[in-house]
């Protein structure tokens, strides 16, 4: 077990850190940059831009400190002091945003352990209102939401740890929600469960994954929230950590990755684009204490590479996507850290590229890391274009009169792409009949991207 160490001081200059793959350009990184250090045992993280200000804002749980947080991106990588969401969230483990009552707003979900909650948080003049989805059913240390039954809102999922049932809440829309739908009973200790379409028919299907039996699974949806049996795609990783469900190879499917602990094992899942997985196929096996995985684009070339954590280490590392599925050797970022936790990737400073967030469960710290990419040194703040009207009715117009970004993506807020296309310049989106929410708009260059929230009504 590791000794809780407590660390207060403030690093004041950036160093570089150069990282290179036999053949492939150099990328730095700066030094650790303290968005907070007195967040106790933060777990979770969730970036998003909450507040509609073109800049990706940072949501945090602690653990210990029973409390909800986020932190404003007030833009060039300064941050805010801790917002407080809600004071009295015992156990709290994970965090997500989502439109949950349909007023075109985000809101918070939450779970807590052992105090049984699944919960959401509706923003309202300027405080928050705690809406209980259960505190009885179930042990959760993980909730996710999605919309399960494809009525158009968004539901939630709960992963139980000492209850041994995978389940669902229906959302009637408004932000009501009924008695717990069983996906598969019994499901031991399960560790992260997430929601996608991995069989291509437009439904969100549910991974799990077990750390007491070593095991990961899916589900597939029929399109209203019924599962059928389940299907195993492994039974040996030692002590599934986290899973993550991103499209890993680009071929515009969802594969699966996990952090498997007691084994130190990057691995990910190959999806056919039909719900054939192949099985593990490994990144590495030196992630000692493997907890967190996440994958993003980090040198520029549009193929996303993969980033992990491991606590027995105290390392940040990430892998270079070398394409057909083939990835690098572990390149170390930093070894500085006090049990690394959850770790993600966005453009937080603005610049085009995606740079690195990450948790620390005994230093109590939520940290940045600024990527310099390939030049070493920070990049030019990236060009924008008009994106019109917003709200949006019947068009959304992308206006890039200098023709900086290529290709277009909308994703809804359950993070299904709805549409995509290249931009040349002008393109006009036709939105009529499209479900009234949030979505993400993101726009694509040939070494950069950027994202911004849309609503439409």
């Amino acid at each position: 077990m590791l000794t809780k160490i407590l660390l207060r001081s403030v690093w004041f200059f950036l160093s570089f850190i150069l990282l290179s793959d036999s053949g492939f350009a150099q990328i730095g990184f700066s030094s650790p940059l303290v968005i907070n250090d007195s967040i106790d045992y933060p777990g979770e993280l969730h970036l998003v831009d909450f507040n509609d200000d073109g800049q990706i804002d940072v949501f945090v749980p602690s653990f210990n400190g029973h409390y909800l947080v986020w932190f404003q991106n007030y833009g060039n990588g300064n941050f805010s002091t801790p917002i407080m969401i809600y004071d009295s969230v015992p156990g709290a483990g994970s965090i997500h945003t989502a439109d949950i009552n349909g007023d075109g707003y985000l809101d918070v979900t939450a779970s807590g352990v052992p105090s049984n909650l699944v919960a959401w948080y509706e923003r309202f003049e300027g405080t928050w209102i705690q809406h209980v989805v259960s505190d009885t059913d179930v042990t959760s240390n993980f909730e996710y939401p999605a919309d399960i039954d494809g009525d158009g809102d968004v539901d939630i999922l709960a992963s139980p740890t000492n209850d041994d049932i995978l389940h669902w809440y229906s959302n009637d829309g408004n932000g009501n929600f009924d008695t717990a739908h069983v996906i598969k009973k019994p499901y031991e200790a399960v560790s992260n469960v997430h929601a996608a379409d991995l069989d291509g028919d437009n439904d969100m299907d549910v991974v799990a994954a077990s750390f007491k039996l070593d095991k990961l699974s899916w589900f597939e949806n029929d399109g209203t929230g019924n599962f059928g049996s389940e299907n195993i795609l492994s039974q040996n990783l030692d002590w599934i950590y986290d899973l993550e469900v991103q499209d890993v190879d680009n071929d515009g499917d969802y594969d699966i990755l996990t952090a498997s602990t007691h084994d130190d094992k990057i691995a990910w899942f190959e999806n056919d684009g039909y719900g054939n997985f192949s099985g593990d196929k490994v990144i590495t096996t030196n992630a000692d204490g493997a907890n967190s995985v996440y994958a993003a684009d980090l040198n520029g070339d549009n193929l996303p590479d993969i980033l992990s954590t491991s606590n027995q280490d105290n390392k940040l590392a990430w892998y270079k996507n070398l394409g057909n599925g083939q990835f690098g050797n572990q390149q170390v970022i930093d070894t500085n850290f006090y049990a690394p936790g959850a770790v993600s990737s966005a453009d937080m400073d603005g610049d085009g590229d995606n740079d690195i967030v990450l948790t620390e469960f005994f230093g109590d710290r939520v940290i940045w890391l600024q990527n310099w990419g390939t030049t070493g040194k920070p990049k030019k703040i990236r060009k924008e274009v008009s994106i019109y009207p917003n709200p949006a009715y019947e068009n959304l117009v992308i206006h890039d009169e200098e023709n900086w970004y290529q290709r277009y993506e909308l994703y809804d807020m359950t993070n299904r792409l709805v549409m995509s296309d290249i931009i040349n310049r002008k393109v006009i989106l036709n939105i009529k009949g499209m479900n009234k929410g949030i979505y993400i708009l993101k726009l694509f260059s040939e070494k950069a991207q950027a994202q911004q929230k849309i609503i439409i009504h």
